[in-house]
């Protein structure tokens, strides 16, 4: 459908259409670029929580474990 218009534009030789249609294309990739991003930044700030806080119930197991002896 963009290339559809994009090449109506073209042959009208509407540039500024041309133009504009092409900066639509270019903002939506980097935006979605963007968001994969921060999303990947998401999940490895998840993924350290998880690992804190495994470490720190290990700890609290290892403590109880000597209390109990």
């Amino acid at each position: 459908m963009i290339h559809r218009r994009i090449t109506e534009h073209v042959k009208a030789q509407n540039w500024f259409a041309v133009f504009l249609d092409f900066t639509i294309v270019v903002a939506g990739i980097l935006i979605t670029l963007q968001i994969t991003i921060w999303n990947e930044v998401r999940e490895a700030d998840a993924l350290r929580s998880i690992n804190g806080m495994h470490a720190q119930v290990q700890k609290i197991l290892e403590v109880l474990d000597k209390e109990v002896k």
